[in-house]
């Protein structure tokens, strides 16, 4: 929480640097918010995994971002409960009436939902998997986005690799201990496939 504007303008050249930015929201909004700007006045996309739950101004978010709640932060940002596929929807609709990014709710055991450049909404069936700590699931989600769409991946199988990077982190106890390497998702992949995707008319 001492991280400040300030910290910010004093790292401005790494902005220069960089294709995206991934941001939470344990550190001041007012830094948060600093950094959307800085991202984007130098054309690099934001990642917003907007933890812990609480209001922010997803309206600062572009089409080149992108937001991704887990079900409890999508409730706040979106004042719809979640209880079903059906409902995520609905709260993916009422983000989408908050901001264009695109967005991805990760659902837990329930899988993952994310909205679409086509006007459709993609569900990720979640993996079959031993879970074994939830920690580091959203980091490694988040990763995994970050690293696919930064090696040109489209956004479908993107979000194949941050499912499968989040359901390995749950396999594993820890937090920077669990995340994966790629080599580990190939494994994965080699055995399981990149998962089932269904897809729902926007």
């Amino acid at each position: 929480m001492k991280l400040s504007v300030d910290d910010i303008e004093n790292a401005s050249q790494l902005f220069k640097s960089c294709d995206y930015l991934i941001l939470q929201l344990e550190v001041p909004h007012s830094v948060v918010k600093s950094a959307i700007q800085k991202a984007h006045e130098n054309n690099v996309k934001v990642i917003l995994n907007p933890a812990p739950a609480q209001p922010f101004p997803i309206e600062m978010l572009t089409e080149s971002d992108i937001i991704t709640p887990n079900q409890y932060e999508a409730e706040v940002l979106s004042g719809v409960k979640i209880r079903s596929v059906e409902d995520a929807i609905q709260a993916l609709k009422a983000l989408n009436r908050r901001c264009p990014s695109r967005k991805v709710i990760t659902l837990g055991e329930k899988g993952a939902l994310a909205s679409d450049s086509d006007h459709r909404y993609l569900y990720l069936v979640p993996r079959k998997i031993d879970v074994q700590d939830t920690t580091a699931a959203g980091d490694a989600f988040n990763a995994g986005l970050a690293y696919g769409l930064s090696k040109g991946m489209d956004w479908v199988a993107t979000l194949q690799l941050a499912n499968n990077a989040g359901a390995i982190a749950c396999t594993r106890i820890g937090a920077q201990s669990a995340l994966p390497y790629l080599r580990d998702i190939d494994s994965f992949y080699a055995a399981q496939g990149a998962g089932e995707i269904q897809y729902f008319d926007a």
